[in-house]
């Protein structure tokens, strides 16, 4: 049997790990990290969280705003708050510095 090489990837990939509509488990608080804006080039702070996917597999997402935003509003501020929550995936395209790529926003369960 070969080696699946997806395996090595931490983090969620749009399409591999995670589908539009899945349902995902918050498994950690994560943690803030930097990343340089590409537009303006300054560094911004964003939530890193571990996630377990459909098929069991727990993969990083750096949360983009949108779903910092709808999480903090349904589970509070303090992301320690929102481990075993469930978030429903939403998988888009959108165009990123005239590149299409295929995006993952997570949305609370209701």
């Amino acid at each position: 049997m070969c080696p699946d090489a997806s395996e090595l990837n931490t983090f969620a990939v749009a399409d591999v790990d995670v589908s539009d509509g899945d349902i995902v488990i918050i498994q950690g608080a994560g943690e803030f990290v930097e990343i340089e804006d590409r537009q303006t080039k300054k560094v911004v702070k964003k939530l890193r969280i571990p996630i377990k996917c459909v098929e069991g597999q727990v993969k990083d997402l750096t949360l983009n705003n949108t779903s910092n935003n709808a999480l903090i509003a349904a589970y509070g501020k303090q992301s320690e708050g929102w481990v075993g929550k469930q978030a429903v995936a939403a998988v888009i395209t959108k165009d990123v510095f005239g590149q299409f790529k295929r995006l993952i926003y997570l949305s609370p369960v209701k």
